[in-house]
């Protein structure tokens, strides 16, 4: 083999191997570089994921607030305000005396209201008359503008009459 194809040979090795020496690094840079990117890619996609999803909640959070603002609008709608207990005494004298039941009436405990809860005052209502006056009372109540439960009621037969001492509670907003 003559002098200049080793010489030649040589160059060509000497460049090849430093090429090799020169890009095998910068591959490996750039494949770290790309998998660090990759990362980042994905850890920006979970994160939008997640924002999304939390969109999401929000916006059905919000559509439901404002059902439940219809809601609590109509609840503080139908309980009365505490204040407005004070006719109810009379009111449930004047619905005994349009069943024919004679009655007699007192307040009891109260209960404060909370925001989760209704109040309530409890009152005893003690009546007499015939069975089925009594019944139909009990049926008013039950029906009228109060949110009124009855937690007992005693019945006891006088001739033929009944008398009754029956505890309920009064519900208030």
């Amino acid at each position: 083999m003559p002098d200049s194809y080793k010489t030649s040979l040589l160059v060509n090795l000497a460049v090849g191997l430093g090429g090799v020496i020169i890009l095998a690094p910068l591959i490996i840079f750039i494949g770290f570089d790309i998998s660090g990117r990759a990362e980042k890619i994905q850890e920006q996609k979970r994160e939008l994921i997640s924002r999304t999803r939390t969109v999401d909640f929000l916006a059905r959070l919000k559509s439901d607030s404002e059902k439940a603002a219809d809601y609590s609008s109509f609840l503080t709608n139908v309980l009365p305000a505490r204040d407005q207990l004070i006719g109810f005494s009379k009111d449930l004298e004047a619905l005994a005396k349009k069943n024919q039941v004679d009655s007699g009436f007192s307040f009891g405990a109260e209960t404060a209201s909370t925001e989760t809860e209704p109040g309530a005052t409890g009152f005893i209502l003690t009546a007499s008359g015939s069975y089925n006056n009594f019944v139909k009372l009990l049926k008013t109540v039950e029906a009228s503008q109060y949110f009124v439960g009855f937690e007992a009621i005693n019945l006891e037969r006088k001739g033929k009459d009944y008398k009754s001492v029956s505890n309920g509670r009064v519900f208030y907003r």
